[in-house]
């Protein structure tokens, strides 16, 4: 056998590299999927005053959706990634999500009271729960492990790009056709993207198939020991996101940014420097390994979140902005977090990238649940310290995690 080169497993070729198709074409078209889903999940907090007013309800009530569809996420993630190991046909799977989240993001337009609306949204946050880890799992499936890293990272860039571009378009869409038709038209959005997906993929026909009886493993216990320190830095990295970042633009009120315009461009260059940060670590990930990248960024973040301390509390609020940014950019190591999710025997890959997701999410819950409990605008430097502290404690945590892909089997 030729340097390098090795034996694939059988469940592997039957997930692995559609036949006819340019893997990067597919990569592009689910960075445009990922770009649809954080839209649909950014757009809900600035259509909170609107759809306040059509259910006569608060606006605190209102913010339930947000966690509703992030608990409906976290539930149905690990499920997904479990049925795509077991079944194998993870392409079908994805499929059947994309159709699904259209309904329920449809429902979620069409709602005629709030209850139902309550309910639409934690199925679409359990679709999006089984359509993200699968479309990170065929990415890693279909992209060689020298360049995973940045393929995971453009699949990334198009979930930050939502809060470049898609929350602004979203807003126009609302200002025309209200918020209804601002989630009927991501609906819409989703299945053209499902549609083009389904058009550039062309999987061998055994891709279809189930897997044998006698390799429907899922082995839990092995699957926590190769993953667990990059599990955690998953959870304490968006802990801090949900901690600062959710809190940030009530503190900038607080230093006079009041006006609404301002506040967009704030959050449009914190959008933007994550952008940049998802490309650049993800380089730097493929180049000197996920490892080392995530361990850099998280120093560098843990540098940026102490600026935004020392700026709340003493220096001018254009300083505060400029270390949010450098926050962003910094927090952006997702995609190699990704990838070391994917770099796991094949067997349990999509329960890895699952589990990868919940705890990403269960994280942002955790923090910014902690976060409203502490928050004051003079104390928000005891956030940043907290959320500091967070990543640094994932920075050694991370020490345990090997670098190289473990054997498929």
């Amino acid at each position: 056998m030729a340097g390098g080169d090795r034996i694939r497993h059988p469940i592997e070729s039957k997930r692995a590299s559609p036949t006819g198709s340019n893997p990067w074409t597919v990569v592009g078209v689910f960075s445009l999927i990922m770009f649809v889903l954080g839209s649909d999940l950014n757009i809900v907090a600035p259509l909170v005053p609107p759809i306040a007013r059509s259910f006569h309800v608060s606006s605190g009530d209102v913010g339930w959706l947000v966690t509703v569809f992030a608990g409906g996420y976290a539930l149905a993630s690990p499920l997904a990634g479990w049925l795509g190991d077991q079944l194998g046909n993870m392409f079908k799977i994805l499929l059947g999500g994309l159709g699904a989240f259209a309904v329920f993001d449809t429902l979620t337009g069409l709602a005629p009271t709030y209850p139902i609306l309550v309910l639409a949204r934690v199925f679409t946050g359990m679709n999006t729960g089984a359509i993200s880890p699968l479309a990170y799992a065929l990415v890693a499936d279909m992209i060689p492990p020298a360049s995973r890293v940045r393929a995971m990272s453009l699949v990334s860039m198009g979930f930050s790009l939502s809060t470049v571009a898609g929350v602004p378009l979203g807003l126009l869409l609302a200002r025309e056709f209200g918020w209804r038709g601002t989630m009927i038209s991501l609906a819409v959005a989703l299945v053209v993207a499902g549609t083009a997906l389904k058009a550039v993929w062309r999987p061998p026909p055994s891709a279809w198939g189930r897997v044998p009886a006698h390799r429907r493993t899922h082995n839990t216990r092995t699957l926590v020991r190769l993953t667990w320190p990059s599990l955690s830095a998953s959870l304490l990295a968006f802990f801090a996101v949900g901690m600062l970042y959710t809190y940030l633009p009530a503190f900038l009120e607080t230093r006079g940014i009041r006006h609404s315009t301002e506040l967009l461009y704030i959050l449009g260059g914190y959008g933007a420097a994550n952008l940049v940060g998802n490309y650049t670590l993800g380089r730097l990930g493929d180049r000197r390994g996920s490892v080392f990248a995530v361990r850099v960024a998280e120093i560098a973040e843990a540098v940026a979140i102490t600026g935004m301390g020392l700026s709340a509390a003493l220096l001018p609020v254009w300083t505060e902005i400029l270390w949010s940014w450098a926050f962003a950019f910094t927090q952006a190591y997702i995609p190699d977090l990704k990838a070391l999710a994917a770099a796991v025997p094949g067997r349990i890959r999509a329960s890895s990238l699952a589990w990868n997701n919940t705890a990403m999410y269960v994280g942002m819950m955790i923090g910014s649940g902690v976060g409203a409990r502490l928050f004051c605008p003079p104390r928000f430097w005891l956030l940043a310290a907290i959320a500091a502290a967070a990543i640094l404690l994932g920075y050694g945590l991370m020490a345990h995690r090997r670098s190289q892909p473990f054997p498929e089997d």
